[in-house]
């Protein structure tokens, strides 16, 4: 029996950061070219996963658009091993998702990323 790991995938909301008053329009520059090749993301442990009586911290990363899902699950698996459900490690198997449906792990993050934004788009443009 393979239990599954099940963990919610979100990009955060569109990144927004204050310069201070007088910031270097070079700062900004610099800033807005690092965003166009990483994007913040956020993982939270499923609540039927979580073990303890308080809900772990959701995992947070910018990550390289060219990166993909499967260079991150050690550091998920042991950023949420102590919060989840115990299983055996061979029984174990990780489960990504985003709007309750499976994230497709051999995409790039950047693919991802835009899917994930076109189909919110395509979601939010649709009549009640």
């Amino acid at each position: 029996d393979i239990h599954s790991r099940h963990l919610t995938f979100s990009p955060p909301p569109t990144h927004t950061h204050t310069m201070a008053a007088g910031a270097d329009s070079h700062a900004t520059a610099v800033e807005r070219e690092f965003w166009k090749h990483f994007i913040p993301v956020e993982f939270v442990l499923a609540d039927c996963e979580v073990g303890v009586l308080e809900k772990p911290q959701p995992f947070q990363r910018a990550i390289p658009r060219v990166s993909y899902l499967p260079f991150y699950v050690r550091e998920l698996t042991e950023h949420f091993q102590s919060s989840a459900v115990q299983v055996l490690p061979e029984q174990m198997e990780l489960w990504l998702s985003y709007a309750d449906a499976p994230v497709k792990w051999h995409l790039p993050m950047g693919v991802l990323f835009d899917l994930i934004i076109a189909s919110s788009t395509t979601r939010s443009a649709a009549p009640d």
